[in-house]
């Protein structure tokens, strides 16, 4: 009989013991589930091939049906929940350079036999010709930090990196950037290559960098500045706030300016509607257009940290260091 992986051992052992401790009972229970899950599709594979570092290509929108799923814990990065677990999701790029996602066979055969017929639909038809992202592959194979990242991480690492700098003091300058590991499940691109995904993305983004008014009116010293700021902070000018904060501390550079040039793009946008799932227009390309946003926010906020760094006079810190260090593309 072959040989069950652990993540399948796990899992059948988990539902014997959610429906009996009887021993004879879970033994039926095991072996039943250990035939079903032997007959579905990637768990054969695994069998056949006997490679678990095997990868396999879909499109990004398998992920979409777990998202408002209220069983599935889902981000970019992982899925689990209804028996099954993908402990690590990959980025790759088709033939023709258009990001899917990449997941190794043996993660893949931790999936549900439901699951990995729903997974198996999404496989690119042409999976062997994509690639993984070679800042994944080193990782992988070598053990190695990555010296690159896309966009959607570096908005999550600069701004988490943002919040440390007022940590000390109980404080964020982002507060719905949780102070975490787990990059927040809408910062990958998006699922569908329509308006309503790209607005949606745009108000989950300007939500997610919604900057801390009280923080920000604290930070200011001059007495002209402050009064400008409390009016500011009245009205509810966000990015004022955040010209005036910098200026007040004399770090403000043309990088930052720029920056809350990208943020105004990103609250026009949010504002358009997003009632109607929209097909892509004449061909448009929302996925590029949405890659082109998260670029230019991400620059927005590497600028901001390196700003706040100077602003707050914070000491010499490795991690920031080394994700100041990091390529984005």
């Amino acid at each position: 009989m072959a040989r069950t992986s652990p993540l399948t051992a796990l899992a059948v052992s988990f539902f014997a013991r959610l429906v009996g401790r009887d021993s004879t009972n879970a033994h039926h229970i095991y072996s039943t589930k250990e035939s079903i899950v032997s007959e579905a599709y990637f768990t054969r594979r695994l069998r056949e091939t006997g490679n678990q570092v095997e990868f396999h290509f879909f499109k990004p929108e398998v992920l979409a049906h777990y998202r408002e799923h209220p069983d599935y814990d889902v981000c970019s990065s992982h899925l689990y929940g209804n028996g099954s677990m993908i402990q690590n999701i990959f980025w790759g790029r088709t033939k023709q350079n258009v990001p899917c996602l990449a997941v190794l066979l043996a993660h893949l055969s931790g999936l549900s036999p439901a699951d990995q017929t729903q997974w198996k639909c999404f496989e690119l038809a042409d999976s062997e010709l994509a690639k993984v992202d070679a800042r994944y592959r080193s990782q992988i194979i070598d053990g190695d930090w990555p010296s690159r990242i896309d966009s959607f991480e570096a908005i999550f690492l600069f701004a988490r990196e943002i919040n440390s700098l007022f940590s000390g003091e109980g404080e964020s300058m982002f507060r719905n950037c949780p102070n975490s590991n787990v990059s927040p499940d809408f910062l990958m691109p998006l699922a569908h290559n329509a308006e309503r995904s790209l607005v949606r993305f745009a108000q989950d983004l300007d939500t997610f960098l919604q900057p801390n008014p009280k923080l920000l009116v604290s930070r200011i010293a001059t007495e002209d500045r402050k009064g400008e700021a409390e009016i500011a902070r009245s009205k509810g000018q966000t990015r004022n706030l955040l010209r005036l904060y910098f200026e007040d501390r004399g770090v403000m550079t043309a990088a930052i300016s720029e920056g809350l040039e990208s943020f105004k793009r990103l609250s026009t946008l949010r504002q358009q509607s997003a009632h109607t799932l929209v097909a892509a227009e004449g061909g448009k390309d929302y996925r590029e257009v949405q890659s082109t946003l998260a670029f230019d926010v991400q620059a927005a906020l590497k600028a901001m940290l390196e700003g706040a760094v100077l602003a707050e006079n914070a000491p010499e810190d490795g991690y920031r260091s080394f994700v100041l260090r990091l390529e984005v593309e």
